[in-house]
């Protein structure tokens, strides 16, 4: 896998206003990476301008190299072959990626069919395949509906298929679980878990949970108003928290899992 270099990347809108100041981070092979922060941080924003895909009324200053390859100024052909084949992303609502009118098989049959050059009978078998590895337990009844039709945990699970079909080097998984319930989020990160491992991945996972991160990520990026609050291992900064916004993130992830302990422990009596 080449490495993502993201160096003092800056964004602005149309009017000036300054909604990434300076962030940076390097993304190796095999390194599982967390951005966090609030709503409103710049987190998903830095995910947007990896892949190009920022909002025609935003722009984005600094570096972001891709092996030897400059994305910021990268033409829209380079980008494509970027897109999907060595960076996969998954969004927070997959209602909003999945195509409404569209089948779930012929979603997935298309990247399958384009970069692992599938037909026929290849193809379907695939499809199937891909729906199964992402722990689908009917890959052939989801595979024959359209999203409205499935849970929203199976539909995470397809928006996850979606990115995996072209066999990308990085992941960027953007608050998948934000909307999930409990028992549903924690199968999710399971999945996501096993298949980086499987995979020998780099991943880019986006939340504003701490407690979440911490069952996925090895580093942090931690981002407050667009700027980098702190950086490192993640054990590193739990237990040594430099900023009081860190302090209260650690605070508030300790206090959640006291809560569900003690939930858990009423459910057992």
């Amino acid at each position: 896998m080449s490495e993502l270099l993201v160096t003092d990347l800056r964004v602005e809108s149309q009017s000036g206003d300054s909604l990434i100041q300076s962030v940076s981070f390097k993304l190796g092979s095999g390194t599982r990476l967390g951005l966090l922060g609030e709503s409103g941080s710049g987190k998903s924003l830095s995910a947007l301008a990896i892949t190009g895909l920022l909002p025609g009324n935003l722009s984005a200053s600094g570096s972001i190299k891709y092996g030897e390859l400059e994305l910021l100024i990268a033409t829209e052909s380079q980008l494509n072959q970027i897109r999907g084949s060595q960076v996969g992303i998954v969004f927070q609502d997959p209602l909003s990626s999945l195509d409404p009118v569209m089948k779930i098989g012929k979603q997935l049959g298309k990247p399958l069919s384009k970069y692992q050059g599938l037909r026929g009978e290849d193809l379907v078998a695939a499809i199937e395949s891909s729906l199964a590895e992402v722990k689908i337990a009917s890959p052939y009844r989801v595979a024959h509906s359209y999203p409205h039709e499935i849970s929203g945990g199976e539909r995470q699970r397809v928006a996850i298929a979606l990115a995996l079909a072209c066999k990308p080097k990085i992941l960027i998984a953007d608050e998948i679980t934000t909307s999930l319930d409990v028992s549903i989020q924690s199968e999710i990160l399971d999945l996501l878990d096993t298949i980086i491992e499987q995979r020998g991945m780099g991943l880019i996972f986006i939340t504003h949970d701490l407690a979440v991160a911490a069952n996925v990520v090895d580093e942090v990026v931690i981002i407050q108003n667009g700027l980098v609050i702190e950086s490192g291992k993640l054990q590193r900064i739990i237990d040594d928290p430099q900023s009081d916004y860190v302090k209260l993130l650690i605070r508030s992830a300790r206090s959640l899992d006291n809560l569900l302990g003690k939930l858990n422990q009423g459910g057992e009596q």
